[in-house]
């Protein structure tokens, strides 16, 4: 498992990003017709001038969270690719990524991805490219905005946080029923699966007078509910450790490009319980943190010898 092994398969994740994104933004004009070639037809289904498309990883939410996992990757190909070739093939993902998770209208993902492009323009540091590189993605990342405003419709992003909307209002009484039903059993939780049901049979489920969405779009929340704090605890102890476990990664760029994959997940899942509800993105995400930590242990393996070398 050497650092080519790692490059090949980054490369691969690279390119499958950038297929699913172009994917995306094409559903965004042209669901119906893909459905109607699928025997699948839908009528009203818009929300706004585009569609938020369901694809094979799950709902737009699902796939723009995708993007979010990835997107760190592709940074890391950009600025680790010697050959030209790769260099375009991944800058141009990037700035399709951004594109797509733009018009699949999540706002958590949204908000994200700025976030992980600024911090790899301005916080990691490539002295094999220095700023030419920064100046490209910047550039890219400016006219994939731009493009994104211009030609369709954000405005669900624009409306950002406010309580006020339908879509957040929802969210935050979900969240709050969930609490609620934590608070009924906060040391083990009320079983899963037992309240926030993993079959979209009625879009709302009503626990003692308190209404609230099938499921609390809160992965915390979720585990509480249904684990309480002795299941939170564990969870969290998860994390801390994968976190500890990519410290030891020896390459800065790619130690940072865990975290900032592991932040990426751990940001999103504020805004959706996807771990435990979409299997698809699960399996991906724990592929990429395997993979990441396969790395950490092969360097502490190599450290470990060579101080015992000496």
């Amino acid at each position: 498992f050497s650092n080519d092994d790692i490059i090949f398969l980054f490369k691969i994740i690279v390119i499958m990003c950038l297929i699913y994104a172009i994917f995306a933004i094409v559903l965004t004009k042209n669901y119906a017709f893909f459905m109607g070639l699928l025997g699948n037809p839908i009528d009203n289904y818009r929300y706004y001038s585009q569609y938020r498309p369901s694809m094979m990883l799950g709902s737009s939410i699902t796939v723009s969270y995708y993007f979010n996992l990835t997107l760190p990757i592709c940074f890391y190909i950009f600025y680790k690719s010697k050959k030209k070739k790769w260099r375009i093939i991944s800058a141009s993902t990037i700035a399709i990524n951004l594109l797509a998770t733009f018009v699949l209208l999540s706002r958590a993902a949204s908000l994200c991805s700025i976030f992980i492009i600024l911090y790899n323009i301005f916080f990691i540091k490539n002295n094999e490219n220095k700023y030419s590189g920064k100046i490209i993605l910047f550039i890219l990342f400016v006219i994939a905005g731009i493009y994104s405003f211009q030609n369709y419709d954000l405005s669900r992003l624009t409306i950002g946080f406010d309580a006020s909307s339908s879509s957040v209002y929802e969210r935050l009484m979900a969240s709050s029923l969930g609490l609620y039903i934590f608070s009924k059993n906060p040391i083990i939780g009320s079983g899963m699966g037992r309240f926030f049901k993993r079959v979209y049979e009625n879009r709302y489920i009503v626990v003692d007078g308190f209404s609230g969405l099938i499921d609390p779009h809160n992965m915390y929340v979720l585990v509480l509910s249904e684990t309480g704090l002795i299941g939170f605890i564990l969870i969290i102890i998860i994390f801390l450790i994968l976190f500890k476990s990519f410290s030891n990664i020896q390459e800065k760029m790619l130690r940072q490009t865990a975290y900032l994959t592991l932040f990426a997940f751990l940001f999103d899942a504020m805004g959706g319980s996807h771990l435990f509800n979409e299997i698809s993105y699960s399996i991906i995400f724990w592929i990429y943190m395997g993979l990441f930590n396969r790395i950490s242990i092969k360097d502490r393996i190599k450290v470990v010898n060579l101080k015992e070398e000496k």
